[in-house]
């Protein structure tokens, strides 16, 4: 009898295991095998618990009848924790019950129907390589139902079940990685130019939906301390949700999500403590699913998902979500930079566009990329004639200079020039331009600003004209002056009166100081813009350094005393020692500098005079104690009607230090300053050893 009962279980279970076989998904594969061993062992109910990890993410099936339904979680995990099922779990062994009443294995539901509450149970585990990934459950009404062979015969469905379930697992595994893979690659296909965020965020939507099964998905952004809705699927979001404050309850489960930036899940979002209970429209459905949206180690923002079943979703969504999650966190990431370059784009245009200035972005080659409006009224020319032209053709001047700075013109190096262009109609501009290289799209080009000192060049000559014409006539009377003041020391000589002679001679002597530096000043003006254009003839001869240092002592020691200034005089040169220079020229620069240096020292201060030689020239140093000059101001010292200080006390009109730079750079030579402020103040110029004695033009 046993053995016919072996048979026909036997032909069965070649029968079950071609049924196991042909299943696709795993759920189909349970439900054929709980029909399979039911029909089989003749038990009433079957059960299978299908495990993924940990028990709370293990999954039950329940066969009562003809149906199989799916196990509440907390069922799932009764079972697991207290009945046979978890018996089995921990053991990794199968179990059969005679008798439910007398075995502290089973346990039992208190609201079960004592009609058909369960007598005698087998349950045996699903076992691959050792693995456990399920348990099988059979039960019946009657004690001592089931024998050896009823659970022989589950083990043999079970061990079918387990390398069925490990095929559908690779399969799908492999299905879902290719799924995966190919949505990745569309979604980022489809970023080229997105229009919008919105746009950007209903790719991301339509992309999750090919990978997770969900209704209802929002989007969250932080802006500053607050996270935004940024995209909904499925769902309207409510007004209060365009600035949502994230408050954490104490225990909230999203915690680890909105803080922590960890992805979680859980089978009934009703049942969370959750901040998403704050918004209405968030938190329909059970299933639900949220997701970091994280680049580098900064969190954008956070994706949720819900679903209206329970339990939606499984580990491997969780892991698909976040693999596309990670590509559209960068690609948020990249449209706000590109948005932030778009804007930042603009304003340069803006900029580019309304600048006072007159701008053209020139490519090495001479082409022209661009031009603003200012320009276009400069050149008289419409920016279509002048954009895609070269810079020959708009102004020849304009490319002699562009040619001649060519090699020197560096990047982060400025050059500055003024420069006479002719608009289309032939009308002379004269144009103050600086150029230096940008970087514009990706490509290295040169801008040329200019400014139109048409203007300021005409005020400039009428200055000099104006200047030139009241020094010239003043240089007239003042050598009738100072003729008359030597004079005057001539017939003094016959006063016979020595105490009186004195006096007298004092006071000729203070005119004809002050005569020679009225002379000096009406020099160095009239030479100035002779200097400027290189044709003030020099007298270089060889001049003794005690009679340079001597006159310029003698014209300047009487201003010092007054102040009770300490002026000194040093070199290391032998007294007998010549330098070959325009005495005339060189002795104002050394007044010029000692006569500031006086006027800027305090009463009581010290201003000295140095002269040393290297190897190739002789540097002259004038020092003082006072103010110091700021660091803006030593930019633009040696500028014509530039100050150092705007104090009204201290009378000059700003042309003496451009004096000494010209007639410096006429013998070869430069000048140069240190100064800190509240320190002093240091003048060196320099003058080269090979300079040869004769007259140059």
């Amino acid at each position: 009898m046993e053995q016919q009962l072996t048979d026909s279980k036997l032909a069965l279970l070649y029968l079950a295991t071609r049924e196991l076989n042909s299943a696709f998904t795993v759920e189909d594969l349970i439900r054929r095998m709980l029909q399979a061993t039911v029909r089989i062992t003749g038990a009433v109910r079957g059960s299978f618990v299908l495990l993924n990890g940990e028990v709370d993410n293990a999954r039950g099936w329940l066969l009562d009848g003809a149906s199989v339904s799916v196990m509440e979680v907390q069922t799932t995990t009764f079972i697991l924790r207290e009945g046979l099922a978890g018996w089995v779990y921990r053991h990794h062994r199968p179990a059969l019950i005679s008798d439910t009443a007398s075995d502290p294995r089973w346990a039992s539901h208190d609201h079960q129907d004592s009609s058909i509450a369960a007598q005698s149970v087998i349950a045996v585990p699903v076992l691959e390589n050792e693995i456990l990934m399920g348990i099988l459950t059979l039960s019946h009404t009657r004690k001592n139902y089931f024998s050896d062979t009823h659970l022989h015969l589950a083990a043999s469905i079970a061990e079918q079940a387990a390398t069925a379930i490990l095929k559908i697992r690779l399969y799908q595994k492999e299905k879902r990685e290719r799924l995966l893979a190919d949505t990745i690659a569309s979604f980022v296909q489809q970023l080229h130019r997105v229009p919008s965020l919105s746009k950007l965020l209903t790719i991301a939507f339509e992309h999750f939906a090919r990978i997770i099964s969900f209704d209802h998905g929002v989007i969250f952004l932080w802006e500053k301390d607050y996270l935004t809705v940024a995209g909904t699927y499925g769902t309207n979001p409510v007004t209060d949700m365009d600035t949502l404050s994230v408050e954490l309850y104490q225990n909230d489960f999203a915690r680890q999500l909105v803080l922590d930036g960890k992805s979680i899940r859980t089978a009934d979002l009703q049942r969370e403590e959750s901040w998403f209970k704050d918004v209405s429209d968030c938190c329909t459905g059970h299933g639900w699913l949220g997701i970091p949206l994280i680049v580098g180690e900064r969190q954008l923002g956070i994706a949720t998902f819900a679903s209206d079943a329970f339990d939606a979703f499984s580990a491997e969504d969780e892991r698909a979500a976040m693999a596309l999650g990670q590509q559209v966190a960068v690609a948020i990431n990249d449209y706000r930079l590109w948005q932030r370059l778009q804007d930042i784009e603009k304003r340069y245009t803006s900029l580019f566009e309304e600048s006072s200035d007159c701008l053209l972005i020139i490519r090495p080659d001479g082409e022209i990329c661009d031009a603003n409006r200012k320009a276009c009224q400069i050149f008289r020319r419409p920016k279509d004639v002048i954009v895609c032209s070269h810079v020959a053709l708009l102004d020849s001047i304009l490319q002699k200079t562009l040619t001649r700075h060519a090699a020197t013109l560096k990047p982060g190096k400025t050059i500055t020039e003024e420069i006479s262009i002719k608009d289309a109609y032939g009308q002379r501009v004269a144009l103050e331009i600086t150029a230096r290289y940008i970087e514009l799209n990706g490509e290295r080009v040169i801008q040329w600003s200019g400014y139109d000192v048409t203007m300021k060049q005409q005020m400039a000559v009428m200055r000099q004209d104006l200047t030139n014409m009241i020094v010239h006539d003043l240089r007239g009377p003042t050598g009738t002056l100072m003729g008359a003041v030597q004079m005057l020391d001539m017939l003094i000589q016959d006063i016979a009166d020595p105490d009186v002679r004195g006096e007298l001679n004092e006071v000729i002597s203070l005119a004809n100081r002050s005569g020679q530096y009225l002379r000096d000043l009406i020099d160095s003006v009239l030479d100035l813009s002779k200097l400027e254009q290189g044709t003030l003839p020099l007298n270089i001869v060889p001049v003794p350094i005690r009679v340079l240092l001597d006159n310029v002592r003698e014209q300047t020691f009487p201003q010092a005393e007054f102040k009770d200034i300490t002026l000194t005089f040093s070199t290391d040169i032998d007294d007998a020692a010549t330098i070959n220079l325009d005495h005339s020229i060189i002795r104002r620069v050394l007044v010029n500098l000692v006569d500031n240096a006086i006027k800027y020292t305090p009463g009581g201060g010290h201003v000295s005079v140095s002269l040393i030689k290297t190897d190739d020239e002789y540097i002259f140093a004038v020092v003082d104690d006072g103010p110091g000059i700021a660091p803006d101001s030593q930019m633009r010292i040696f500028d014509k009607f530039s100050r150092a200080t705007t104090d009204a006390t201290i009378q000059g009109v700003g042309l003496g230090l451009a004096f000494c730079k010209l007639a410096v750079e006429a013998h070869n030579g430069q000048i140069w300053l240190e100064s800190d402020v509240g320190q002093g103040s240091r003048f060196y110029f320099s003058i080269p050893g090979n300079l040869s004695p004769m007259e140059t033009d």
